[in-house]
Protein backbone atom coordinates (compact mmCIF):
# COMPACT_ATOMS: atom_id res chain seq x y z
CA UNK A 1 0.00 0.00 0.00
CA UNK A 2 1.33 3.46 -1.06
CA UNK A 3 2.14 6.27 1.77
CA UNK A 4 -0.64 8.41 0.53
CA UNK A 5 -3.87 5.53 0.59
CA UNK A 6 -2.56 4.43 3.91
CA UNK A 7 -2.50 8.45 5.47
CA UNK A 8 -5.73 8.85 3.23
CA UNK A 9 -6.79 5.74 5.24
CA UNK A 10 -6.09 6.79 8.35
CA UNK A 11 -8.00 10.23 8.01
CA UNK A 12 -11.10 8.60 7.33
CA UNK A 13 -11.01 6.54 10.68
CA UNK A 14 -10.80 9.80 12.46
CA UNK A 15 -13.83 9.72 14.71
CA UNK A 16 -13.43 13.84 14.65
CA UNK A 17 -12.81 15.02 11.47
CA UNK A 18 -11.58 18.85 10.49
CA UNK A 19 -14.95 20.19 9.44
CA UNK A 20 -15.62 21.30 6.17
CA UNK A 21 -15.80 23.90 3.85
CA UNK A 22 -18.23 26.97 5.23
CA UNK A 23 -18.56 25.65 8.64
CA UNK A 24 -15.31 26.39 10.67
CA UNK A 25 -15.80 29.89 11.70
CA UNK A 26 -19.44 28.85 13.08
CA UNK A 27 -18.54 25.86 14.87
CA UNK A 28 -15.07 27.74 16.05
CA UNK A 29 -17.34 30.12 17.40
CA UNK A 30 -19.86 28.01 18.69
CA UNK A 31 -17.20 26.39 20.83
CA UNK A 32 -15.81 29.22 22.15
CA UNK A 33 -19.53 30.29 23.10
CA UNK A 34 -20.47 26.87 24.86
CA UNK A 35 -17.22 26.70 26.64
CA UNK A 36 -17.10 30.05 27.83
CA UNK A 37 -20.73 29.86 29.37
CA UNK A 38 -21.04 28.85 33.28
CA UNK A 39 -22.73 25.63 34.20
CA UNK A 40 -26.02 28.00 35.67
CA UNK A 41 -25.74 31.07 33.61
CA UNK A 42 -24.60 32.99 36.49
CA UNK A 43 -22.38 36.25 36.75
CA UNK A 44 -19.02 34.67 37.40
CA UNK A 45 -17.02 37.15 38.03
CA UNK A 46 -16.51 36.84 41.65
CA UNK A 47 -14.85 33.49 41.36
CA UNK A 48 -11.44 32.97 41.18
CA UNK A 49 -9.16 31.97 38.38
CA UNK A 50 -7.40 28.77 38.35
CA UNK A 51 -4.17 31.31 38.27
CA UNK A 52 -5.57 32.42 41.36
CA UNK A 53 -7.34 29.32 43.27
CA UNK A 54 -4.90 27.62 46.51
CA UNK A 55 -2.94 24.48 45.02
CA UNK A 56 -5.07 21.48 45.99
CA UNK A 57 -3.83 20.36 49.57
CA UNK A 58 -2.49 23.63 50.50
CA UNK A 59 -2.86 25.07 54.09
CA UNK A 60 -4.27 28.62 54.52
CA UNK A 61 -2.34 31.26 55.90
CA UNK A 62 -4.62 32.45 59.07
CA UNK A 63 -2.80 35.36 60.85
CA UNK A 64 -3.35 35.21 64.47
CA UNK A 65 -2.06 37.77 67.48
CA UNK A 66 1.17 36.63 68.69
CA UNK A 67 3.21 37.81 71.76
CA UNK A 68 6.78 38.22 70.51
CA UNK A 69 9.16 35.93 72.90
CA UNK A 70 12.09 37.46 73.32
CA UNK A 71 14.63 34.88 74.80
CA UNK A 72 18.46 36.98 75.28
CA UNK A 73 19.62 40.29 75.88
CA UNK A 74 19.02 43.47 77.70
CA UNK A 75 15.37 45.71 77.41
CA UNK A 76 17.07 49.68 77.29
CA UNK A 77 14.38 51.51 76.41
CA UNK A 78 14.40 55.76 77.01
CA UNK A 79 10.80 58.06 76.69
CA UNK A 80 10.09 61.43 77.88
CA UNK A 81 8.30 60.70 80.99
CA UNK A 82 6.61 57.23 81.44
CA UNK A 83 7.91 54.01 80.23
CA UNK A 84 6.62 50.79 80.16
CA UNK A 85 8.73 47.64 78.79
CA UNK A 86 8.07 44.21 77.40
CA UNK A 87 10.45 42.20 77.20
CA UNK A 88 12.34 39.06 77.91
CA UNK A 89 15.92 38.59 79.60
CA UNK A 90 18.25 35.91 79.67
CA UNK A 91 16.07 32.88 79.63
CA UNK A 92 17.56 29.13 80.56
CA UNK A 93 15.13 26.90 79.44
CA UNK A 94 16.72 23.98 80.69
CA UNK A 95 16.25 25.40 84.70
CA UNK A 96 12.92 27.19 84.63
CA UNK A 97 13.52 29.33 87.44
CA UNK A 98 11.86 32.47 87.54
CA UNK A 99 12.34 35.90 90.07
CA UNK A 100 8.83 35.48 91.03
CA UNK A 101 9.80 31.35 93.21
CA UNK A 102 11.86 34.20 95.66
CA UNK A 103 9.58 37.46 95.62
CA UNK A 104 8.81 38.49 99.15
CA UNK A 105 5.99 41.61 99.48
CA UNK A 106 8.76 43.31 101.36
CA UNK A 107 12.40 44.16 100.16
CA UNK A 108 15.60 44.12 102.12
CA UNK A 109 17.46 47.33 101.97
CA UNK A 110 21.32 45.98 100.21
CA UNK A 111 24.31 48.33 99.35
CA UNK A 112 25.33 49.43 96.56
CA UNK A 113 28.07 47.02 95.95
CA UNK A 114 25.79 44.10 96.19
CA UNK A 115 25.68 41.45 93.93
CA UNK A 116 22.36 41.91 92.18
CA UNK A 117 23.48 46.10 92.12
CA UNK A 118 26.97 45.48 90.96
CA UNK A 119 24.96 43.63 88.26
CA UNK A 120 22.99 46.08 87.16
CA UNK A 121 26.02 48.35 86.96
CA UNK A 122 27.79 46.24 84.82
CA UNK A 123 24.64 46.15 82.49
CA UNK A 124 24.67 49.99 82.69
CA UNK A 125 28.33 50.08 81.38
CA UNK A 126 27.07 49.59 77.85
CA UNK A 127 26.04 52.95 77.61
CA UNK A 128 29.69 54.20 78.48
CA UNK A 129 28.50 56.59 81.51
CA UNK A 130 29.12 55.63 85.11
CA UNK A 131 26.01 54.96 87.09
CA UNK A 132 25.41 55.93 90.95
CA UNK A 133 22.77 53.68 92.33
CA UNK A 134 20.22 56.10 95.10
CA UNK A 135 17.93 53.14 95.73
CA UNK A 136 18.88 49.39 96.18
CA UNK A 137 16.32 46.58 97.93
CA UNK A 138 16.37 42.69 97.43
CA UNK A 139 13.55 40.58 97.33
CA UNK A 140 14.38 36.96 97.01
CA UNK A 141 17.20 36.29 94.33
CA UNK A 142 16.36 39.89 92.75
CA UNK A 143 17.93 42.76 93.50
CA UNK A 144 16.41 46.66 92.15
CA UNK A 145 18.03 49.44 91.55
CA UNK A 146 16.89 52.65 90.97
CA UNK A 147 19.97 55.10 89.67
CA UNK A 148 21.06 57.61 87.74
CA UNK A 149 23.97 58.06 85.37
CA UNK A 150 26.55 61.20 84.65
CA UNK A 151 24.17 62.42 82.11
CA UNK A 152 21.10 63.24 83.92
CA UNK A 153 19.12 59.75 82.87
CA UNK A 154 17.44 58.00 85.44
CA UNK A 155 17.69 53.87 85.66
CA UNK A 156 15.62 51.55 86.67
CA UNK A 157 17.10 47.76 86.84
CA UNK A 158 15.72 44.67 87.91
CA UNK A 159 19.00 41.33 88.54
CA UNK A 160 17.81 37.98 89.54
CA UNK A 161 21.00 36.06 90.37
CA UNK A 162 20.73 31.74 90.94
CA UNK A 163 23.48 29.30 91.72
CA UNK A 164 24.13 27.92 88.56
CA UNK A 165 22.60 29.69 86.03
CA UNK A 166 23.12 33.02 83.63
CA UNK A 167 22.10 36.41 85.20
CA UNK A 168 18.50 37.77 84.02
CA UNK A 169 16.39 40.83 84.79
CA UNK A 170 15.13 44.11 82.50
CA UNK A 171 16.70 47.48 82.53
CA UNK A 172 14.58 50.65 81.46
CA UNK A 173 16.40 54.39 81.04
CA UNK A 174 14.28 57.78 81.45
CA UNK A 175 16.02 60.18 79.63
CA UNK A 176 13.95 63.78 80.92
CA UNK A 177 12.85 63.53 84.41
CA UNK A 178 10.60 65.93 85.10
CA UNK A 179 11.75 68.78 87.13
CA UNK A 180 8.57 68.80 89.44
CA UNK A 181 9.08 67.10 92.52
CA UNK A 182 5.38 66.15 94.21
CA UNK A 183 4.01 67.91 96.72
CA UNK A 184 4.76 66.90 100.58
CA UNK A 185 2.87 63.60 101.06
CA UNK A 186 2.41 62.66 97.84
CA UNK A 187 4.14 60.71 95.76
CA UNK A 188 4.61 60.38 91.70
CA UNK A 189 5.35 57.93 89.31
CA UNK A 190 8.35 57.81 87.32
CA UNK A 191 9.27 54.69 85.67
CA UNK A 192 6.77 51.17 84.99
CA UNK A 193 8.19 48.72 83.83
CA UNK A 194 6.84 45.33 82.67
CA UNK A 195 9.23 42.23 81.31
CA UNK A 196 7.99 38.81 80.48
CA UNK A 197 10.07 35.54 81.26
CA UNK A 198 9.17 32.50 79.35
CA UNK A 199 10.47 28.56 79.84
CA UNK A 200 10.19 25.53 78.55
CA UNK A 201 8.34 23.15 81.45
CA UNK A 202 6.73 19.90 80.72
CA UNK A 203 3.16 21.09 79.35
CA UNK A 204 4.77 23.53 76.52
CA UNK A 205 5.83 27.13 77.05
CA UNK A 206 4.88 28.94 79.78
CA UNK A 207 5.78 32.86 81.12
CA UNK A 208 6.00 34.80 84.40
CA UNK A 209 6.50 38.83 84.74
CA UNK A 210 6.80 41.10 86.57
CA UNK A 211 5.72 44.72 87.27
CA UNK A 212 8.51 47.70 88.88
CA UNK A 213 7.46 50.72 89.54
CA UNK A 214 9.54 53.84 90.69
CA UNK A 215 8.92 57.51 91.39
CA UNK A 216 9.50 60.61 93.51
CA UNK A 217 7.87 60.89 97.09
CA UNK A 218 7.39 64.05 99.04
CA UNK A 219 8.43 64.92 102.28
CA UNK A 220 6.91 64.04 105.23
CA UNK A 221 6.39 60.54 103.20
CA UNK A 222 7.43 57.51 105.52
CA UNK A 223 5.62 54.43 104.02
CA UNK A 224 4.16 53.52 100.36
CA UNK A 225 2.51 50.39 100.15
CA UNK A 226 1.12 49.48 96.22
CA UNK A 227 -2.06 47.19 95.72
CA UNK A 228 -1.41 44.82 93.35
CA UNK A 229 -2.45 41.75 91.71
CA UNK A 230 0.09 39.58 94.12
CA UNK A 231 -1.45 41.75 97.23
CA UNK A 232 0.06 44.73 99.33
CA UNK A 233 3.18 45.19 98.18
CA UNK A 234 5.80 47.25 100.71
CA UNK A 235 8.01 49.99 98.17
CA UNK A 236 11.35 50.85 99.66
CA UNK A 237 11.95 54.14 100.51
CA UNK A 238 15.54 56.29 99.64
CA UNK A 239 16.62 59.50 98.93
CA UNK A 240 13.38 61.05 98.34
CA UNK A 241 12.73 57.72 95.82
CA UNK A 242 10.52 54.86 96.05
CA UNK A 243 10.78 51.73 94.16
CA UNK A 244 9.07 48.02 94.44
CA UNK A 245 8.14 45.22 92.11
CA UNK A 246 5.74 42.24 92.15
CA UNK A 247 5.04 39.38 90.18
CA UNK A 248 2.37 38.99 87.40
CA UNK A 249 0.54 36.47 85.51
CA UNK A 250 1.31 36.19 81.52
CA UNK A 251 -2.05 38.14 81.04
CA UNK A 252 -1.79 40.38 83.01
CA UNK A 253 -2.27 44.28 81.84
CA UNK A 254 1.36 45.65 81.17
CA UNK A 255 -0.11 49.04 81.98
CA UNK A 256 -1.51 48.47 85.17
CA UNK A 257 -3.10 51.03 87.31
CA UNK A 258 -1.36 51.76 90.52
CA UNK A 259 -2.74 52.39 93.51
CA UNK A 260 -1.18 53.06 97.04
CA UNK A 261 -1.77 53.26 100.57
CA UNK A 262 0.63 56.59 101.72
CA UNK A 263 1.60 57.34 104.99
CA UNK A 264 2.82 60.18 106.28
CA UNK A 265 5.06 61.65 109.24
CA UNK A 266 2.13 62.78 111.25
CA UNK A 267 0.73 58.75 111.33
CA UNK A 268 -2.27 59.51 108.39
CA UNK A 269 -2.87 57.10 106.04
CA UNK A 270 -4.61 57.87 102.40
CA UNK A 271 -4.86 55.64 99.59
CA UNK A 272 -4.61 57.57 96.06
CA UNK A 273 -4.14 56.16 92.33
CA UNK A 274 -0.47 56.93 91.62
CA UNK A 275 0.09 59.57 88.52
CA UNK A 276 2.67 59.98 86.17
CA UNK A 277 4.88 62.79 87.23
CA UNK A 278 4.28 65.94 85.05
Amino acid sequence: MRTTTLENTLRDLDPAPPTGEGRPARADADLHRILATPRDGGDRSDHLSVSDRPAVGARPLVGRPRRARWRAGLVAVAAATLIVTTGVVGVDILRPTTASATWTPVGDAVPADAPGARQCVQWWQVESSALRPVLQERRGDTTLVLGVDDQGRELLCTATLTDGQEPTGGMTSLTEPGAAPPAAGDVAVTVVMTTFQEAMLQNGWQAEGSTAVAGDVGEDVTRVVLETGAGPVEASLAEGRFAAWWPIEDDSDPHPEVRAQITTADGETRTVTLRERG
